[in-house]
């Protein structure tokens, strides 16, 4: 019988051998899937406070932002983008319909889809998940996670929702269709839902840039219908953001708008926006409400982004009570 340390000196190499082939394929894997990566963990909190209701509520969300573009010989194949995060909320009454109660955790998905974008310069991108609804100017801003928004929720209802959508920036417009199946956080379809949205615009990245958005759904019985136009310039550092929508909520007739202007310093870390929003439905009266917003956000360092917003009822329907809201948040990507 051979000396052990003869044997091991013959089944050493070959085992050595056999791991670093197998290890060769899983490391050049990695490798390719590190290309065109961009993956952060988020973490922010945030304080509300309701004067009408003389409390705070706060939430809370941990997650991660992961974008990934896929390459192939001919160019890009698509872009994977997963916001995934784990939030908290505390004696929060005002609150999405996916949380059930004021102190409630729930895992929510932001933006969760595949963009895929192989079938040439002609032809559309095809985007699977849960997608951001094409309309108006929240189609153009990014502002998941953020305290400035762009009166979806009380617009049309939905923000993102789970089905597909065609896609494609041109030289001259761009596009994005959509059809989704209502259920917000919820993958299954509840009874009869549905959302329908389009917007065809010019190019985002230029000065000047406008769009025009169309939208039908139905959403826990509720019917609407809208037509909208959205339009944002430069000038310099400031901006000037306009939205008009049209249309109908179950047979009444609705028209909302927005106005923002905003101004961002020399160094491009800081944020400054004034927003009013005007809301209008007539049924058997005409009501209207309009809200003054106003906000900062400053970003000290590339991973922390400290925000702040107001909002007040200067005029509201005739059965809601004018409130205040002060709004606070920290949030940090590493």
């Amino acid at each position: 019988m051979a000396p052990r340390h003869l044997l091991l000196h013959k089944v050493l190499p070959p085992l050595s051998a056999l791991c670093l082939a197998s290890i060769l394929p899983l490391s050049a894997l990695a490798l390719e899937w590190r290309d065109n990566l961009r993956a952060k963990l988020d973490a922010s909190s945030r304080a509300v406070h309701a004067s009408d209701l003389a409390e705070t509520g706060f939430q809370h969300a941990f997650g991660l932002d992961m974008h990934k573009v896929f390459s192939g010989d001919k160019g890009d194949i698509g872009t994977l983008i997963l916001q995934g995060y784990i939030t908290r909320i505390n004696n929060m009454q005002r609150r999405p319909g996916f949380f059930e109660h004021p102190d409630d955790t729930e895992f929510v998905y932001r933006i969760f889809n595949f963009n895929y974008t192989g079938l040439g310069r002609k032809l559309p991108n095809i985007r699977v998940g849960h997608l951001e609804i094409p309309y108006g100017l929240e189609a153009t801003i990014p502002s998941n996670g953020t305290l400035r928004q762009y009166q979806l929720p009380r617009n049309i209802g939905i923000k993102a929702d789970w089905g597909f959508g065609l896609n494609k920036q041109h030289t001259g417009f761009e596009y994005d269709v959509s059809l989704t199946s209502g259920g917000g956080q919820q993958i299954e379809r509840r009874d009869g839902s549905y959302v329908f949205a389009a917007r065809v615009g010019t190019p985002r990245d230029e000065n000047l840039s406008v769009g025009v958005s169309v939208y039908k759904s139905e959403l826990n019985g509720l019917v609407r219908e809208r037509v909208g136009v959205d339009a944002r310039y430069y000038r310099g550092l400031i901006g000037w953001f306009a939205e008009l929508s049209a249309g109908e909520n179950a047979g009444n007739d609705i028209f909302n708008g927005l106005l923002e202007w905003n101004r961002r310093n020399a160094r491009e870390n800081t944020l400054l926006y004034l927003q009013l929003a005007y809301f209008s439905e007539a049924g058997a009266l005409r009501e209207t409400a309009t809200q003054a917003i106003a906000g900062i956000k400053y970003e000290p360092t590339n991973s922390l982004t400290l925000s702040a917003q107001a909002v007040t009822d200067v005029d509201t329907y005739r059965s809601a009570e004018s409130k205040n809201t002060l709004s606070v948040q920290v949030r940090y990507r590493f």
